[in-house]
């Protein structure tokens, strides 16, 4: 009688563990890509803010933002840990921008297109 309990739970154990295998693996996925996606909006504020001081003593030495933006993070923040400054955190280009009197730099955010909600703004002059 021992015997057929302990081999009913193994059987048990393995249905278990064949069918909610699936189900499992999604909400893993689902837990890291939350994660991914705190860290990165994170990294990416720190960026902007970072980015923010300089380009505003930049703009008050020159009256505009650098014309090749990208370039000018580059040698501006040589990251030593090979990251190329002038991409956020999921690998899209910062880009400047001028809306009426006011500038600053945008991360397209992770959908990767500038101009919608998720963008992350960082104003330099208003």
């Amino acid at each position: 009688m021992d015997t057929l309990m302990s081999l009913l739970k193994w059987m048990v154990v393995i249905f278990l563990l064949i069918f909610l295998r699936e189900p499992v693996s999604k909400y893993i996925k689902k837990s890291t890509s939350a994660v991914d996606h705190v860290h990165q909006t994170a990294q990416t504020s720190l960026q902007l803010r970072s980015y923010k001081s300089l380009l505003s003593l930049y703009f008050q030495e020159n009256g505009k933002l650098p014309d090749d933006l990208g370039e000018w993070l580059r040698q501006e923040f040589n990251l030593s840990t090979g990251k190329d400054a002038a991409l956020d955190a999921w690998g899209q280009p910062f880009v400047k921008f001028v809306e009426g009197g006011t500038q600053g730099i945008r991360s397209p955010g992770p959908d990767g297109v500038t101009g919608t909600e998720d963008d992350m703004v960082s104003v330099i002059v208003r």
